[in-house]
């Protein structure tokens, strides 16, 4: 638990009013604005590493690892439009990337174990999904959240195929190394705060050095209703190009949709059915401008 007023008594903060937001507190204060949140892992190294690179987008911790909180500067967020936000978005995520890339040469265990891990995923919900169809079809009169199931069922199976076809021609691409970085892993745009005085992502407890690809899945998943996803993918191509391989993969790994879980709430079922094949038919019509996009440069090459 939180003490705001050991927090503002540890940094003469005089405040004048307090906001609770998502899992944080803000401090608006007679001589600036502060962020407050629980105390997280040790971000010293982190930071550090940011100072190195000379990375803008992040704020300074204020607190010292003496306090029982984390406390930050805070700046209002001024551009609320998704499509502008997510641009400023790439921008930090593309300049961490470039700053922190690396090639990691990779055995043939760990792409037996990757692949093994994605295709029992991947095949875990095409079973489950079939199970649950057997099994609605059976009953006579099936209730409203399991006949609209039904009704969606043929595109469940149809995007987890197109997975474990991408997954097939990922491991038979025989790869020797892949490109890490610093990703972020938290990619929702709510993560994120685009202001004049300074942008900058909030939350960085889950950042960590893993593949390339990782945080372009994690924002193709938080943000596809919320903004234009083939320009923000071109945006993000046209300043660091996925090789083959990570398209491929990356491909895969977004054709694997959140499984659904039944509850005994039927309208809420309804709900949860229906952002699925949302994403579903999203992803394919993805796919299909991508496919169109690599055949018009496939066609353009061999010109």
């Amino acid at each position: 638990m939180i003490s705001i007023l050991e927090c503002c008594r540890n940094h003469s903060i005089k405040l004048k009013h307090i906001k609770r937001w998502n899992n944080y507190i803000i401090l608006y204060g007679e001589n600036g604005d502060y962020l407050l949140k629980e105390k997280g892992n040790n971000k010293e190294k982190l930071y550090s590493t940011f100072e190195s690179i000379h990375y803008p987008y992040y704020l300074p911790l204020i607190s010292s690892n003496k306090d029982s909180y984390e406390l930050y500067p805070y700046f209002e967020e001024e551009v609320y439009d998704n499509n502008i936000k997510s641009k400023e978005f790439l921008k930090g995520l593309i300049l961490l990337h470039k700053e922190s890339i690396y090639y990691d040469e990779i055995s043939d265990i760990y792409i037996k174990e990757s692949y093994n891990k994605i295709k029992k995923d991947i095949e875990e919900q095409f079973q489950f999904y079939l199970n649950l169809q057997n099994n609605i079809e059976v009953e006579g009169f099936p209730r409203l959240d399991y006949y609209y199931f039904l009704l969606n069922v043929s595109s469940f199976y149809k995007i987890l195929t197109i997975a474990l076809d991408k997954l097939e021609l990922w491991k038979s691409l025989e790869i020797k190394k892949v490109r890490k970085a610093l990703i972020i892993h938290k990619d929702s745009l709510s993560n994120f705060s685009y202001s004049s005085k300074k942008s900058y992502f909030i939350d960085f407890s889950e950042c960590s050095h893993d593949l390339l690809i990782k945080d372009f899945i994690s924002f193709y998943q938080a943000n596809l209703f919320h903004t234009d996803m083939i320009e923000c993918f071109h945006i993000y191509q046209s300043y660091l190009s996925f090789s083959y391989d990570e398209k491929v993969l990356f491909f895969c790994l977004i054709s694997i949709p959140i499984k659904v879980t039944f509850t005994d709430n039927i309208y809420q079922n309804i709900i949860v059915i229906q952002n699925r094949v949302n994403y579903i038919e999203k992803t394919l019509q993805f796919l299909l401008e991508e496919d169109k996009e690599n055949q018009k440069t496939d066609e353009e090459e061999f010109k």
